[in-house]
């Protein structure tokens, strides 16, 4: 009798026990959630949005178009038409508005599906409103844009190939598929009388290549010893070193009848430079 009593004892206890577990879970133990407005729920999303489309690579305008959420809309209360969910295009359909237009900014993420990109730091091989570049450029020499004193540049050649080899025998990868290499010749002399050290790895220079005026290419900096862009070496006196600039192209846009601009900006200045 006394061990059935002290094992009714021990179950009252554990039901006790969890009945107590039970009531503290449901008090909601813990942090309190944040309460949001619709406004301020819409501002996470479309920066989430943002965040996102910054690393796809096919989707080189970045971000193609996250409304806001309108968070008092006319009409709404006496049954009209809700707001827009955030990263949905305003219409029924989740691409046009009311009027049957695209809204400004708006592009179709298809129409860039074949756009390459390029091999190297520079993901995006060609401006996805190329067909409206205009160029601001002003008209200069290759060797005042850069500005090492010391040194004259000139762009010397330009040539399509499907593969590069430097004079270390370092190889370019493979063009992205359906592409080739566009490869501009920059030749740099010391024209001192003394070694001269060219650093241009330093200045960081944004460098473009423009095709038949409309058509802006991104240059991509290679892991080459020759790469224009990130060129670092002593050059002898009154001596001078080819270095090259790397472009790609889809194979089938490429014609003899082609013509380039290569547009440079260093510290705030854009210099249009032609081929000598």
């Amino acid at each position: 009798m006394q061990f059935r009593n002290k094992k009714k004892s021990i179950r009252k206890a554990i039901v006790l026990g969890i009945l107590a577990v039970m009531m503290l879970l449901m008090t909601g133990c813990g942090d309190q959630l944040v309460d949001l407005t619709d406004e301020e729920e819409a501002k996470i999303v479309t920066y989430a949005a943002h965040v996102i489309s910054k690393f796809n690579k096919k989707q080189p305008d970045g971000l193609c178009y996250v409304p806001i959420v309108e968070t008092e809309m006319e009409g709404e209360a006496a049954g009209g038409t809700s707001a827009t969910e955030p990263g949905m295009q305003p219409g029924s359909d989740g691409t046009q508005g009311a009027s049957g237009e695209l809204p400004e900014g708006y592009h179709d993420p298809e129409e860039f599906a074949d756009v390459p990109t390029t091999t190297g730091t520079n993901v995006d091989a060609i401006d996805p409103v190329a067909s409206a570049y205009a160029s601001n450029a002003t008209p200069m020499e290759l060797s005042d844009v850069i500005g090492i004193e010391g040194f004259d540049m000139q762009w010397t050649g330009t040539q399509v190939a499907d593969d590069y080899v430097d004079p270390s025998g370092a190889t370019l990868a493979t063009p992205n598929k359906g592409n080739r290499y566009v490869i501009l010749t920059v030749t740099i002399k010391n024209t001192t009388d003394h070694d001269l050290r060219c650093n241009i790895a330093e200045l960081v220079p944004a460098i473009a290549l423009i095709v038949n005026g409309s058509q802006k290419l991104d240059a991509a900096q290679m892991l080459v010893s020759t790469d224009f862009a990130t060129y670092n070496a002593d050059v002898p006196a009154g001596q001078s070193v080819d270095t090259c600039i790397f472009f790609q192209r889809k194979a089938g846009d490429i014609a003899d009848s082609d013509t380039y601009d290569l547009e440079v900006t260093l510290n705030g200045v854009t210099g249009s430079i032609t081929q000598r």
